[in-house]
């Protein structure tokens, strides 16, 4: 087979053109990927892809994005009478279009009346169409497989947020409430940790006023850089913050015990039983004594009743640590 000579690159218009062809021909399965995404487009996409096929739809969805009118909630309802999956991925960025896992679009436009040029105004989009590999599909496939699918609870639960949201005083750092950001969290979960990894102090030196002792200064460090506040002073007044609750999420030891709890039939699991757990978990070696990773459990804990998500419950009903996680059905 002869490679196609360039030149590459589609304008709006070839692209959107070349996009409309392969969702036209499809026969099995489409699979849609837009940070943004609004009902223009959505009943634009209604029209063009045969009826009986199994349609994906991957978008960003964060709360800014609806306040600002980059997406909206009247997608979700479209393609949702369509019988479409709609799935949400909070960190998304990227276009793709996937017909038959034979046609795969990729460019800089987002699934929108602008994106799409489906508007006098459209914007200035340049996209390609490439062969997919096996590879690709797969790249794709990973990308349904890891977010969160918005069923009609989870959009009831988001459209009350939006709807209650004022969007005059919104800004960049506004985000879900932390019950709601826990549900469309789809993260991977670490199957192993390291030592590193887990929190040196029990965060105690945030509530003194006092300088901190020196020689806590290199653990408090790695404890920062765990938190992703490098360089940041965290002080007593941003105990509270949701930033701060956003940040012991994101780390991977937190990841790894909410999975954990998870694993248990009442959600639950005592000290002891959650030292031996991060013992086998832990990928040094030679591992740590049993006392030291009990010591990165006690610290883990601390860290936790310092911060207190909402999710984690801790208290002591037989004279141990009972660690509970709570998320509604």
């Amino acid at each position: 087979m002869q490679t196609p000579v360039g030149p590459w690159l589609k304008d709006s218009g070839e692209f959107t053109a070349a996009v409309e062809a392969g969702l036209r021909s499809a026969h099995g399965r489409v699979i849609i990927v837009s940070a943004y995404l609004t009902s223009p487009a959505v009943s634009w996409l209604r029209d063009r892809i045969p009826a009986g096929i199994s349609v994906d739809l991957i978008v960003r969805w964060k709360l800014q994005d609806l306040l600002s009118g980059g997406s909206d909630l009247g997608s979700w309802s479209i393609a949702s009478h369509a019988g479409w999956s709609f799935r949400a991925l909070q960190d998304l960025h990227a276009k793709i279009w996937l017909a038959d896992s034979e046609r795969l679009f990729i460019g800089s436009a987002n699934a929108t009346a602008r994106g799409l040029g489906l508007e006098c105004a459209g914007n200035i989009e340049y996209g390609v169409e490439v062969p997919p590999t096996a590879a690709d599909i797969h790249t794709v496939l990973n990308l349904v497989a890891s977010s969160v699918r918005i069923t009609p609870a989870l959009f009831s639960e988001i459209e009350e947020v939006v709807n209650s949201a004022d969007a005059l005083h919104g800004s960049e750092a506004m985000g879900w409430p932390d019950v709601l950001a826990l549900r469309l969290d789809p993260r991977v979960v670490p199957e192993r940790l390291w030592t590193s990894e887990c929190f040196q102090t029990d965060g105690a030196w945030v509530c003194l006023e006092s300088a901190s002792d020196p020689s806590l200064q290199s653990a408090i460090a790695c404890d920062l850089s765990l938190l992703v506040l490098r360089g940041h002073k965290l002080v007593y007044s941003d105990i509270g913050s949701s930033k701060l609750r956003e940040s012991l999420r994101q780390t991977k030891l937190y990841r790894w015990l909410v999975n954990e709890l998870k694993l248990q039939p009442a959600a639950e699991l005592y000290f002891g039983a959650l030292t031996a757990r991060l013992h086998d978990s832990l990928a040094d070696d030679p591992k740590p004594y049993r006392q030291t990773i009990k010591h990165l459990v006690v610290n883990l804990l601390s860290w936790i009743e310092l911060i207190r998500p909402p999710e984690i419950i801790i208290d002591r009903p037989n004279h141990s640590q009972r660690i509970r996680l709570i998320i509604p059905n």
